[in-house]
């Protein structure tokens, strides 16, 4: 397994997000992709090191010195399971009934603990820029509700209103985005906005 991989593949055990794993190494999301897709060979030790540090594991495991880092725990990905991926979800279609689908991605098995369900969606347009990016993928578990802070999917009056972050009131709920060009909206809730789920990974 080549180093990018070893990266990817420890992100996904943490569940940290690209934007997130950026953060914590001070680079954007962009390099962190070519560093996954290796698009980088014989990575020089000041970029490994950071890496290591923030997905705690040594840097001899991720470039291939040691094949087993023993202060951390693996999780088998091949314990996955499928799902959709579509640009819109539709409002109240059973998820396995979904027909617009452009792709599949695996999500670990243990997240449908429960019965929860989960959707891929394609994000479209730059209202939450810079937390997700035109054309990023982002995992939304479908539920009807949710809290303050959370980033959801969301229909206002029928139409689809594509990932904002939502603040709920006893009687309203304000959809913001994160782009400072886009003016936030609130709404009577219960009543005009429906939560179609929330975001829980990119």
């Amino acid at each position: 397994m080549q180093t990018g991989e070893k990266i990817k593949k420890r992100r996904f055990e943490l569940r940290y997000s690209v934007q997130y794993l950026a953060d914590l190494i001070g680079k954007n999301r962009a390099t962190v992709y070519r560093y996954e897709n290796n698009e980088i060979q014989n990575f020089p030790l000041d970029v490994i090191e950071p890496i290591a540090k923030a997905l705690n594991v040594s840097t001899g495991y991720l470039t291939g010195w040691d094949e087993y880092d023993s202060n951390i725990e693996f999780i088998d990905l091949s314990d996955t399971v499928s799902i959709p991926v579509v640009v819109k979800i539709p409002a109240s279609v059973p998820i396995e009934a979904i027909k617009d689908v452009i792709e599949h991605i695996n999500i670990p098995k243990k997240w449908t603990n429960n019965g929860k369900q989960y959707i891929g969606l394609k994000v479209n347009g730059d209202s939450m820029y810079p937390i997700f990016l035109d054309g990023d993928t982002v995992i939304i578990q479908l539920q009807p509700i949710a809290e303050t802070g959370d980033i959801c999917d969301c229909y206002v009056n029928g139409y689809d209103v594509i990932l904002k972050r939502i603040i709920l009131t006893e009687k309203s709920i304000t959809l913001k985005p994160e782009n400072p060009n886009y003016s936030p909206n609130t709404y009577t809730h219960p009543g005009e906005v429906k939560i179609l789920g929330k975001v829980v990974q990119v």
